[in-house]
């Protein structure tokens, strides 16, 4: 019976703590893209400017109508009443408007193609986004992993300390100091298991899954990758970033609207084409006097010669238009050549602290282990010992943070420049595809 209730409870922990599978950073970038709503509202907008472009195009197409007219008249030639239809086909074409309509269909294709850019630019702010609440999951568990590890050193030495306070070792005020440094400690833990559950709500929004606060994640390599030369970076970041080919698109997009602008001050030709059928009744199925039917064909020239100023003012806006994408274009590079060169920054001041914490970690691992051997020598204090373990908790501390801030520039540099630059052993570092 006993083993039975064992098993029942085993079963019920693992159904509380949800899949036993590591979540990767695949699987949560996969869940963010199909979960967000922000993207999904983004492909609606790239949808509405697909259904602009196809619109325009339709522009530029013969129409072809049909028509059908019934009529009653209470006298005609002498006659109580009369009834009268008629139904016809016509096709008409717009042969010249001094290429607005074509100008205005590259504008929407341009317009379509610039939301694309848009969009992916989206898709990829927003993988960065479920990147960086990974990392700071895995961030905030290696804290405190660090904070417990702390804890039990203390909880240890409280232990010794107090024994050899029975045996008249140490003073009272050192267990005191010991005690209250181990309370302190357990705070410390629970801020971190706060922190954790707290990164494991920000990655459950972006991902859209729920998940428990034990879900196992996989780690990084705690490599120091190399970078290339800004130059090389800059390259790339012109090259394949999502913003500038938008905002260059849109350039071109707006560039056609005053193309298209033009065309008003061009003469306006449409030809069309048109066949009748008549009749007596309600139906047009021929008639007792003149023609059954009848076809039409004509040619109309038109040119506006004065409208006041909406032409030049139509023009005017299209090219104060072009200009100001222009600046914005030139804004954006601007900015994104700042952000990069600060996250090269950030990166390579992560690295360096984060070389320089491994032997922080080891020097001060080393002193904590002499250190309690010479309390335990009676040849320092326990307050001593309570300085070695704050030096080796703060180390441990220095070198999480470096190890996370550089993954986390890492991934902010690849989203700079839009391009994959750091692979561990052949595989990206970053592997979310």
């Amino acid at each position: 019976m006993r083993s039975a209730t064992s098993a029942v409870v085993f079963l019920l922990s693992v159904w509380v703590a949800g899949p036993l599978h590591a979540l990767t950073l695949q699987d949560a970038v996969k869940a963010g893209l199909r979960n967000s709503h922000t993207l999904k509202e983004a492909a609606h907008g790239t949808d509405i400017e697909k259904y602009r472009r196809d619109t325009a195009q339709a522009a530029l197409m013969p129409k072809v109508t049909s028509r059908y007219g019934y009529s009653r008249t209470d006298r005609s030639a002498g006659v109580d009443g009369r009834d009268s239809s008629s139904a016809g086909v016509a096709v008409s074409w717009n042969l010249f408007n001094g290429l607005a309509d074509l100008n205005a269909y590259r504008s929407a294709a341009s317009g379509y193609q610039a939301r694309q850019f848009q969009e992916t630019g989206l898709v990829e702010d927003y993988k960065l986004k479920v990147i960086k609440a990974y990392i700071e999951v895995l961030s905030a568990r290696k804290k405190r992993a660090v904070a417990t590890e702390s804890e039990a050193l203390l909880q240890s030495q409280l232990k010794t300390t107090r024994l050899s306070y029975k045996v008249g070792l140490f003073p009272k005020n050192e267990v005191l100091k010991v005690e209250s440094r181990a309370v302190a400690a357990h705070r410390k833990v629970l801020e971190a298991q706060s922190k954790v559950r707290v990164a494991i709500f920000d990655l459950e929004k972006v991902t859209g899954l729920s998940l428990s606060s034990t879900v196992p994640l996989t780690d990084f390599p705690a490599e120091t990758p190399g970078v290339p030369a800004m130059e090389q970076l800059t390259a790339m970041m012109d090259a394949h970033r999502s913003e500038l080919k938008y905002l260059d698109t849109l350039l071109t997009s707006r560039g056609y609207d005053a193309q298209a602008a033009k065309g008003s001050w061009w003469p306006s030709l449409d030809v069309s084409a048109g066949w009748n059928h008549y009749g007596d009744s309600v139906m047009p199925d021929g008639r007792a006097y003149g023609n059954n039917d009848d076809t039409v064909a004509r040619a109309d020239l038109s040119w506006t010669l004065f409208d006041g100023t909406a032409r030049k003012s139509r023009l005017a806006s299209a090219r104060s238009e072009v200009s100001r994408v222009q600046e914005t274009l030139a804004d954006t590079r601007t900015t994104l050549e700042t952000a990069l060169k600060r996250v090269v920054e950030d990166y390579r001041l992560a690295v360096a602290s984060y070389d320089a914490a491994h032997s922080e970690v080891a020097s001060a691992r080393e002193n904590h282990r002499v250190t309690e051997a010479m309390v335990k020598a009676s040849s320092a204090t326990p307050t001593d010992l309570l300085d070695a373990n704050m030096m080796l908790t703060q180390a441990e501390n220095s070198r999480a943070e470096a190890r996370y801030a550089m993954y986390r520039a890492m991934a902010e540099m690849e989203r700079a420049v839009e391009t994959h630059l750091f692979y561990d052993g052949g595989k990206r570092f970053f592997d979310y595809d």
